[in-house]
């Protein structure tokens, strides 16, 4: 039945309906409408008058935009199913979320898709996509069906530029301990992108600037990007935050789990480095404001890179296995549902049965990070000698931040290549950590949270000695790269034989890099650098 008693007025339709529904009583609605979207739904080199752009039509629906080009409540918080239907001109590839019901020839040159999405998704998450491209498939163990778009102009770039894809779909089902999903995966390339990529479900799009052949590869790589992406089809899209105050179950997870992707294809110094790239934007984050990341104003540098840290911390802390079982449980209690960061921290109690309120409570409900000053003292008896580390937590109690609590491991390196270590809770501003050892032994240098396991701010006075015994002798890159950077200030002249010796020493990128900022202005000895 047609209903004419309606009206717009503002953002909003009003549908007066001819009779009352009664509750739980269901009906359905056919509205039929013509828009000119402003937002949310872009046409791209449709009026170009030259032959350069490519014509495509391409949809951004995060935040609330896919509410300009379809009539409809597109809050986080809601899930729906959808049933699409595009009918356009046959020289074109036009793709949309989920499975693809039927292609069918129509007059005129026109085609006519049909996209149906079984299971639930986040409104924000409806795609369109319409231009001319060419196909790569692959497909995952589990026999996941995953289709790569490119231009075809562009052929010698899907190789490159897809490269892992299905290992990258096993690889996520194996660290998630959740099967893909949805019924198929796809990526598309658009061009004129205002981000980097998006995840909507089952096809993601993204800036067709990552298309790149083996050359240009070495300067922008899209798999860390597919990687994120890939993980936000668990993280975001099957399990959606209630709220963007918990925006952080998609963003966060994204960036972790891209980084164990990377890990897993450029080793463990480059999932390290990925972690310690990151420290100095979260401080100064944390200088502008002190927003928790379960904040609606925490900003990107939170969401992403601070929390996915986090998730390292929480990992260290409680241990990979238990963190596994703990997401795997996580997930499978919310299948395509909202939740928010308190259905996390009970999914961890139920698996673990350990209640983390407190880490929740400084790393997630809490801004700020722990400030570090560290001494280390060695005293000897006639039995035996200590070694005493004096720690304090130098940062300012304000704005609910105070005193952090994490299990810091320390450790006593000698001249004779064995160590010994110690774990010990750091909670209170001033904590003193003993560790008693064979009074023949000579202390070659000394480690406060090896590998950086823990984010923080931290001033760790050594001498030179010792510095030079760390950035020789460490087993972690992060704990040789420490050592070379804390030598900034020691004068040219005495550092810099062992600077140029570690340098050709094949040590990683960012070692290098740090020798070469503080040989760069030394022209003394240039011929032996050369």
């Amino acid at each position: 039945k047609k209903i004419t008693d309606f009206k717009q007025k503002d953002n909003w339709l009003i549908i007066y309906l001819p009779k009352k529904l009664s509750k739980n009583e269901s009906a359905s609605i056919s509205i039929n409408y013509e828009c000119v979207p402003k937002r949310g739904l872009y046409f791209i080199g449709w009026n170009d008058s030259l032959p350069y752009s490519k014509r495509q039509i391409w949809t951004q629906g995060q935040g609330i935009d896919n509410r300009h080009w379809i009539p409809m409540f597109d809050d986080m918080s809601d899930k729906i199913t959808q049933d699409i239907t595009i009918r356009f001109s046959k020289h074109y590839q036009v793709i949309s979320n989920g499975v693809l019901i039927e292609k069918k020839d129509l007059k005129n040159n026109m085609s006519e898709w049909h996209f149906r999405m079984n299971q639930p998704h986040a409104p924000y998450l409806i795609m369109l996509a319409i231009g001319k491209y060419k196909t790569k498939s692959f497909v995952s163990k589990r026999g996941i069906k995953i289709t790569a778009y490119y231009y075809p102009d562009k052929e010698y770039c899907a190789d490159t530029t897809f490269r892992y894809s299905a290992q990258m779909m096993d690889f996520l089902e194996k660290e998630t301990g959740l099967k893909y999903p949805w019924e198929q995966y796809s990526m598309i390339p658009v061009q004129e992108y205002m981000y980097g990529a998006m995840e909507n479900t089952t096809a993601t799009i993204f800036g067709d600037f990552f298309l790149v052949d083996e050359y240009s590869i070495n300067d922008r790589d899209f798999l860390a990007v597919a990687a994120h992406e890939l993980a936000h089809q668990w993280f975001g899209d099957y399990v959606t935050a209630r709220s963007p105050s918990h925006v952080w179950l998609q963003e966060s997870f994204a960036t972790h789990y891209n980084w164990l992707v990377e890990k897993a294809y450029f080793g463990d110094e480059h999932y390290d480095w990925n972690r310690k790239s990151v420290i100095d934007n979260i401080l100064k984050e944390s200088e502008k404001n002190l927003y928790p990341i379960v904040h609606s104003d925490a900003g990107s540098t939170r969401i992403y890179p601070k929390g996915a840290f986090v998730l390292h911390m929480l990992k260290y802390v409680i241990g990979k296995n238990q963190y596994d079982a703990a997401i795997k449980r996580y997930l499978q209690k919310h299948p395509y549902e909202n939740v928010d960061t308190h259905d996390l921290l009970v999914a961890i109690y139920e698996e673990t049965g350990m209640y983390l309120d407190w880490f929740f409570d400084e790393w997630i409900y809490k801004g700020g990070e722990p400030h570090y000053h560290v001494r280390f003292e060695e005293y000897q008896t006639d039995k035996e000698k200590t070694g005493m580390f004096f720690v304090k937590q130098t940062q300012v109690w304000k704005d609910n931040v105070y005193l952090f609590k994490m299990p810091v491991v320390f450790e006593i390196h000698f001249t004779d290549g064995s160590f010994v270590t110690k774990t010990q809770w750091i909670q209170e501003k001033d904590d003193v950590v003993k560790i008693n050892f064979d009074k023949n032994k000579t202390v070659d240098y000394v480690l406060f949270d090896p590998n950086s396991n823990i984010l923080k701010k931290v001033r760790f006075d050594k001498s030179y000695e010792m510095l030079i015994a760390q950035a020789a002798k460490a087993k972690n890159m992060l704990d040789r790269y420490d050592a070379i950077a804390a030598m900034s200030s020691i004068e040219i002249n005495k550092k810099r034989a062992f600077l140029q010796e570690r340098y050709w020493k094949g040590n990683f990128h960012a070692i290098q890099s740090e020798i070469i900022k503080q040989l760069i202005n030394d022209t003394t000895d240039a011929e032996s650098i050369r």
